[in-house]
């Protein structure tokens, strides 16, 4: 039976409380999930390097043994850089995944050309010094396509006018970039799932980050896969 560690490496509540409503009902019943939010003074959002390493480290400090007691594995539910999934993996055996990693290794499964759908254009940027680093080619993106709004601004749209921008984001990766898949860049837009397959149809899948990290690390765990400690992850 795992058990999962979702930490939400930001300290807005209601994305860590939109996943603890939303996951238990979609992965298998034997799949334990717990949830962790980044503590204050930690950043609301995670929209720049800053934030990004500033927030690892409180969270990384907070991964007190009890935190941990009993947990397999760690996703880390941020789409954007952050050095926290190197950190656990380097100070600890558990299997540790990001949602950007977890993602595109999905979508490249079921496509050939992945579209990736996020917040703002800097967030843009990095994913692509990100995906290169995964080793990912860039002829296997068809294009990330950001919003223009950060998650904060984007959760205090209009509902209607928030689906109708990611919806038209959607549309245009399929249309005119040829993505033949879609990864959901953050957690926050995993809700408006649904409403994006129907509007880019069936045939495209539509991959949310948080959920794939889920079933593949409880495949790891599954298989006894354990952190490597030979190579760059060997204990500090």
């Amino acid at each position: 039976m795992p058990t999962i560690l979702i930490i939400n490496p930001n300290s807005s509540r209601f994305i860590t409380d939109s996943l603890q409503e939303k996951l238990p009902k979609l992965v298998a019943p034997d799949v334990q999930l717990r949830f962790f939010t980044c503590p204050a003074p930690g950043a609301a959002v995670i929209d720049s390097i800053t934030e990004a390493t500033l927030t690892a480290a409180l969270v990384f400090q907070s991964l007190i043994p009890q935190v941990l007691e009993g947990i397999d594995a760690v996703v880390v539910a941020c789409y954007s850089p952050t050095p926290l999934v190197d950190m656990i993996r380097e100070s600890y055996q558990l299997p540790c995944m990001g949602i950007v990693q977890a993602s595109v290794l999905a979508a490249l499964t079921v496509g050939q050309k992945v579209g990736i759908l996020t917040s703002t254009y800097r967030s843009e940027c990095l994913l692509y010094e990100l995906l290169q680093s995964f080793g990912i080619q860039r002829s296997r993106i068809a294009a990330i396509a950001s919003t223009g709004r950060t998650v904060l601004q984007l959760s205090n749209m209009d509902p209607k006018e928030r689906k109708t921008l990611l919806v038209q984001r959607a549309q245009e990766l399929v249309r005119i970039h040829g993505a033949d898949s879609i990864c959901l860049g953050g957690a926050a837009l995993a809700a408006i799932r649904d409403s994006i397959q129907e509007a880019v149809g069936p045939e495209i899948p539509i991959i949310d980050g948080v959920h794939a990290a889920i079933e593949q690390l409880s495949g790891l765990v599954r298989q006894k896969l354990t952190t490597s400690k030979s190579g760059i992850y060997q204990y500090p």
